[in-house]
């Protein structure tokens, strides 16, 4: 838990956000849910160092690509701003339904 603690504490000095690195963390932890519970749908044992080194594996992959989206999205977003000529993501108003 401490390592977990230390690596959002890591996260959030990169991303200057709070919310960014929950993200990063909970998908992270979506992913093992997944791993255990398809272990447990196939009834398939679990070997310590296959399965480690599969889980370690994984969780490396969600983490790029949960980084990956969400500087997208903040690309996305900042693309956005500059285009309509607003200052910050709170002036971005809804999208209207059309009639």
């Amino acid at each position: 838990m401490v390592a977990v603690f230390l690596i959002f504490l890591i996260l959030v000095s990169q991303f200057n956000s709070i919310v960014s690195p929950f993200i990063i963390i909970l998908s992270v932890l979506f992913s093992t849910i997944g791993v255990f519970l398809g272990y447990s749908l196939t009834g398939t044992t679990i070997s310590v160092i296959f399965s480690g080194v599969g889980i370690i594996s994984l969780a490396g992959i969600v983490v790029n690509n949960a980084i990956v989206l969400i500087d997208y999205t903040k690309l996305l977003t900042q693309r956005k701003l500059e285009e309509i000529g607003l200052k910050s993501e709170m002036e971005l108003p809804l999208k209207k339904k059309k009639k």
